[in-house]
């Protein structure tokens, strides 16, 4: 699949998704910079900084993956909670508030979140994944229709446990940066 020509940010791009995703599209031709995210999980800055580096924006991939937190139910303590739910949601509102920014400016774009399937299938023992996964599909639907009319289609992209990297993410992926999937708001499960 050809991305030539293509400015992609990615957050989380040394991340476990992140970095055979970055290879997977800086093989397919698009230029690629990461954004980096500040501790408390601001993406902002990092977002500009990627704009700057690329001369533009086409496509946020919002791929952060939060390995803490998994635990059962019952162990979740309310740090554990605030802490988790605040890092990773803010990295989701501030990296696609940045893109929306640039790209509502200059001609249209793509925004791409990542959000565990464990929030669609109630994974024991990944009680903070899972809330933290339905909170990102929320919020990437409610962006979707906000958004439509300035030109910058949002989807969430959910590969579930177990999927293939190689046979199934990587492609799925490719497939939403490359722009065929224009249905605007669409949960992508691989």
């Amino acid at each position: 699949m050809g991305l030539e020509g293509l400015r992609v940010a990615v957050v989380d791009a040394d991340g476990p998704l992140g970095a055979p995703a970055v290879a997977a599209i800086t093989d397919a031709g698009a230029s690629v910079a990461p954004v980096a995210v500040a501790p408390d999980g601001d993406a902002t800055a990092g977002v500009a900084a990627a704009i700057a580096t690329l001369g533009g924006l086409d496509v946020l991939a919002n791929l952060s993956v939060r390995t803490v937190g998994a635990k059962p139910a019952l162990d979740v303590s309310r740090d554990d909670f605030e802490t988790i739910f605040k890092v990773a949601l803010r990295t989701a509102r501030t990296s696609n508030q940045a893109a929306f920014h640039h790209l509502s400016t200059s001609g249209g774009g793509h925004v791409i979140n990542h959000a565990e399937m464990a929030g669609e299938l109630g994974e024991a023992g990944r009680a903070l994944p899972a809330t933290i996964a339905q909170a990102t599909v929320a919020w990437t639907r409610a962006a979707a229709g906000a958004w439509f009319f300035q030109g910058v289609r949002v989807n969430v992209f959910q590969p579930g446990t177990g999927s293939s990297l190689e046979r199934s993410v990587l492609p799925t992926l490719l497939f939403l940066i490359g722009g065929d999937a224009t249905v605007h708001g669409l949960t992508v499960s691989c």
